[in-house]
């Protein structure tokens, strides 16, 4: 016979502390990868190609944030199964959102931020795909 105070654990909060592990995990993981992989990207392009820096950049950025994305869905999945993906794509969408307002408000006429402004929009494509259309883990 047991004794002890026996404590029913909450499923709901086992889905929310998974959540905010999420939260935590997945930008983590898509920065990380991100710079990674754009990194490695733009150094063999540079040393292979002759083409014009901006497009090196601009190819390496975009697979780069194509990839951590991928690497940041995994991730979650694999070490927080029970998670609420849509929390994840609301965190990156906003702050996709808030990126995009900075760039439009402070570099407005500028042509440089074209490739940050695509690779904001890519994360929102991205986060819907991956994160939004996803049923809970």
């Amino acid at each position: 016979m047991s004794t002890g105070i026996q404590v029913p654990v909450s499923n709901a909060a086992a889905t929310l502390w998974r959540t905010v592990g999420a939260t935590v995990l997945g930008p983590l993981a898509w920065a990380l990868v991100t710079a990674c992989v754009a990194a490695l990207i733009g150094i063999q392009q540079r040393l292979f190609t002759v083409l014009r820096p901006e497009v090196l950049d601009f190819s390496a950025a975009m697979c780069g944030t194509a990839a951590g994305m991928i690497a940041a869905k995994t991730i979650c999945n694999t070490l927080l199964s029970g998670y609420s993906p849509k929390a994840v794509a609301v965190e990156f969408i906003s702050f996709s959102v808030i990126g995009l307002t900075l760039l439009w408000l402070f570099l407005s006429g500028a042509i440089a931020p074209i490739t940050s402004t695509l690779q904001l929009f890519l994360i929102i494509c991205l986060s819907l795909a991956i994160f939004w259309q996803a049923d809970t883990v």
